[in-house]
């Protein structure tokens, strides 16, 4: 008798062992530098199910946070997370190819500049409100902060560069036809009186659609682990392998 309850023990406890372990990895933050975010996020330590496909972050150089978008033409942009309010759902980004640092005033040009003006074909959405800019670059005319513009460096070619910024509602600038090319910049409207140079590095708002954070709040006050499986929410208890009603 006492063998046999020995051996149902020891079942119970090996069958509780997967969803103990998976409840534990889902407890963890994705983290990266001094960022960390929860649910519907996953990647690096937070294993897939943890969240919800279209939002994998990544992490650069251990303190930049990335995330790829894919717009309705099926092309896939790298964003730079700059941050994400979990209570709204709201996350700000900016374009990987606009990102950067100044030293002394000079910014050191993108390697590529991929212009993407679809809509997004993800969990993602625009926040009302947002401004449409256009940047010109490779332009052979020097243009001031005041009107603007700025210079960048091209180590490839030890060349300097002009970039020139204009809000659509503003028109182009009648030089910018001489630039290389353009491509479409989002702005957040707090950043439209700043320089050109704050106004890229500020990046943009989006919010993503769906009961992500309520869910799992709902889920965590419950003492269960938020997880997901084909795209559909999930509520476990660190002690049952089966999900509970919240």
């Amino acid at each position: 008798m006492q063998f046999q309850l020995l051996f149902l023990v020891g079942a119970t406890l090996l069958l509780s062992l997967p969803q103990l372990c998976i409840c534990s990895e889902c407890s963890e933050s994705f983290k990266c530098g001094d960022d960390a975010y929860s649910y519907p996020f996953w990647g690096n330590n937070r294993p897939q199910y943890c969240g919800v496909p279209g939002f994998q972050l990544n992490c650069r150089d251990s303190s930049t946070t990335q995330i790829e978008i894919r717009n309705s033409n099926g092309f896939v942009q790298t964003f730079i997370v700059l941050n994400i309010s979990e209570a709204n759902q709201i996350m700000t980004i900016v374009r990987s190819d606009v990102w950067g640092s100044a030293f002394d005033g000079v910014y050191e040009c993108p390697s590529a500049f991929l212009n993407d003006t679809t809509s997004y074909d993800s969990p993602f959405e625009y926040v009302y409100g947002t401004l449409n800019y256009t940047l010109f670059y490779g332009c052979p005319f020097n243009v001031s902060y005041d009107s603007g513009g700025f210079s960048c460096y091209d180590d490839a070619n030890n060349t300097r560069s002009s970039l020139y910024l204009t809000a659509d509602s503003v028109g182009p600038n009648q030089n910018s036809s001489e630039c290389q090319g353009a491509i479409l910049i989002l702005v957040r409207p707090s950043s439209a009186n700043l320089n050109t140079y704050d106004i890229l590095q500020n990046g943009f708002d989006v919010k993503y659609v769906g009961s992500y954070n309520l869910d799992c709040v709902n889920c965590t006050n419950s003492c269960g682990t938020c997880r997901s499986s084909s795209g559909d929410f999930y509520c476990y208890s660190s002690g049952n392998r089966d999900p509970i009603n919240i």
